[in-house]
């Protein structure tokens, strides 16, 4: 009944999958990439990435089972890709690349491949919300915490904290 229900008002998997999950990643990059005049050079880097994965974080939690669908992408077509919105959520990471690339430049260093870092970041927050407890024995990190480690992990990388 309930599935009847959703696909009466989205009218089809992908469509809820673009509503539930694309949309408020596109949103949300959006959302950031327009504060970033304000918060490019004046706001502390730690406090910037932490909102951000955060609130990606959340999203992602929120939303397990689609991420999981996200997460295996690969086996779909070109057009369901393009269906589900893959080619929006690409267009969004591109801009977290091109920010984090001025974020960088702000700094004075250089680094790799700006893209692959900002595809590595989601990947790795996506992971992070998508296995939950599946990879901790015993008792699980704080919400917060994870946010913490992946923000120290994207800043600063493994050995350079």
């Amino acid at each position: 009944m309930l599935e009847h229900l959703l696909f009466r008002n989205f009218g089809s998997k992908a469509a809820l999958f673009r509503e539930a999950l694309v949309t408020p990643f596109v949103d949300v990059v959006e959302s950031f990439q327009a504060s970033w005049p304000t918060i490019r050079g004046n706001a502390n880097e730690e406090d910037v990435a932490s909102d951000l994965h955060g609130t990606l974080y959340d999203l992602f939690v929120g939303n397990r089972g689609l991420v999981m669908t996200l997460l295996a992408a690969d086996a779909l077509s070109e057009e369901e890709l393009a269906e589900i919105g893959i080619h929006d959520i690409r267009r969004a990471v591109a801009v977290l690349g091109r920010l984090g690339s001025e974020g960088v430049d702000i700094k004075g260093l250089r680094s790799g491949d700006y893209d692959l870092a900002a595809q590595a970041t989601v990947a790795m927050i996506a992971g992070m919300a998508a296995f939950g407890a599946t990879l901790f024995d015993g008792k699980p990190p704080t919400r917060d915490e994870i946010v913490e480690e992946l923000t120290q992990m994207t800043l600063h990388g493994f050995l350079h904290r």
